[in-house]
């Protein structure tokens, strides 16, 4: 079957009318099309005017190329307009970023609240498809920790290499591919890895390949200098 992108869904749900936010039904379907950079300068020039409008703000959310700064405007919009026509496309939105970097407590709080806040939403439908890989997903979690801490011994081959830091995920590829060359340009090893939740297709920005833990956690502490991004220390995949 084919994957429904995000923005479809967020196309084919709107079916509730609110007469006071702003029809972004167009802007969505540009975005839909790769018309990011067009996206963001419009949706910019709009909330002069209607400052302060959920379904603008949703937009805004969708292009901004920092994973955390989108996750905090996703955030203001469940917590300040939970009446508005984009709340719980907002909450799935969290629910996914959350899932995708494997933050899979917090995925599944963002699904309770789903489905405690708006019953009825049909976003309820997709997210349930992955709702059951969360108690699998979060003990093998438990036991990759486990593993990795009984293997902390100093690794004398150093292209052994193990780890790498999650820097981002994206539903729009054009923001991860910006973050992947930002790093490219301060000579960062950079792989983008992505990753399916609920229809939505989420691209996983990875930065560097580590032999040990402390290596990595090193690079950490350079990654939130240079870019302010907080990553997370994951294992390397082959």
């Amino acid at each position: 079957m084919k994957q429904i992108n995000f923005i479809i869904l967020i196309i084919l749900f709107s079916t509730i009318s609110y007469s006071q936010e702003y029809n972004i039904i167009p802007l969505l379907k540009q975005l839909e099309q790769g018309e990011i950079l067009s996206v963001k300068k419009e949706v910019q020039r709009l909330l002069i005017r209607n400052a302060g409008d959920p379904s603008l703000l949703f937009v805004d959310a969708l292009v901004t190329e920092n994973g955390e700064n989108a996750v905090k405007k996703f955030i203001n919009i469940t917590d300040k307009y939970p009446q508005s026509k984009y709340a719980d496309a907002a909450i799935f939105r969290l629910y996914s970023y959350y899932y995708a970097i494997g933050s899979y407590q917090t995925a599944a709080k963002y699904f309770e609240r789903l489905k405690i806040e708006y019953p009825t939403s049909p976003y309820i439908k997709s997210a349930s498809q992955n709702v059951s890989l969360l108690i699998d997903e979060q003990e093998e979690e438990m036991e990759k920790e486990v593993i990795s801490k009984e293997n902390l011994s100093p690794i004398k081959n150093t292209n052994n290499f193990k780890y790498t830091i999650q820097t981002g995920a994206f539903s729009i590829a054009g923001n991860a591919e910006s973050l992947k060359r930002d790093f490219e340009r301060n000579n960062f090893s950079v792989q983008i890895k992505e990753k399916n939740v609920g229809g939505t297709t989420f691209y996983i920005v990875l930065a560097g390949r580590y032999a040990t833990e402390d290596e990595a956690r090193d690079n950490l502490n350079l990654i939130f200098e240079k870019f302010n991004i907080t990553g997370r220390i994951v294992p390397l995949e082959n």
